[in-house]
């Protein structure tokens, strides 16, 4: 039976590299999809044991991870803190994105977005990543996940969440839909891609 783990950041190697590749697998657009593979080991890192986040992990019996979700009670602040610890340790699986336009043009994007939704207010907390194994899908796995986020809002430390879909992930959208996340805008955060940004308040 599967069990739903909060990460601290204290967790093996091992896990960060299974999420990691999860993520590559799973995960095919945007600007983290971009990164290189030993990157996201720092950053789900990073994401577990940062004030700024939370790390949900579902594993099987025999260990194997399932899928995860990300509370991002700050975005720039936890990238800013990622940066700022592990500067020196990603720096060279970085360097071969230095001379990618689209690298740059990526990062561009994802700071910027922010600014350009300044006419509608959002909710600082994001759900930033939420990715489950294809095998498991339409199982319940991302029920369980999300119902963590949901106890997080319940709590009263998060009053609402900003979510953001692909253009593609009608997926994606209609789950967070039947949840009862509301559209407040489209939104084109990656050069010819429109992103739907949800708002998502507890029952």
């Amino acid at each position: 039976m599967s069990k739903i783990e909060l990460f601290a950041g204290s967790e093996s190697e091992a896990d960060y590299k299974k999420i990691a590749l999860l993520h590559k697998q799973a995960i095919t657009g945007g600007f983290l999809a971009s990164l290189d593979y030993h990157v996201l080991v720092e950053l789900y890192r990073t994401i577990a044991a940062s004030s700024y986040s939370m790390l949900w992990v579902s594993i099987d019996d025999e260990g194997k991870i399932e899928g995860f979700i990300v509370l991002s009670l700050s975005t720039s602040k936890l990238y800013k803190e990622f940066l700022l610890k592990k500067s020196l340790l990603i720096l060279p699986y970085l360097v071969s994105n230095v001379v990618s336009l689209s690298f740059f043009q990526k990062i561009y994007e994802v700071l910027i977005y922010p600014v350009k939704s300044n006419a509608i207010p959002m909710p600082e907390s994001e759900l930033l990543n939420f990715c489950v194994d294809e095998s498991l899908r339409g199982k319940g796995t991302g029920s369980q996940l999300f119902t963590k986020v949901e106890e997080e809002l319940r709590s009263g430390k998060v009053k609402s969440l900003k979510i953001v879909t692909g253009e593609n992930q009608t997926g994606a959208r209609n789950f967070y839909e039947k949840r009862g996340a509301h559209l407040l805008l489209t939104q084109e955060i990656h050069k010819g891609s429109v992103s739907f940004i949800y708002q998502y308040d507890i029952n």
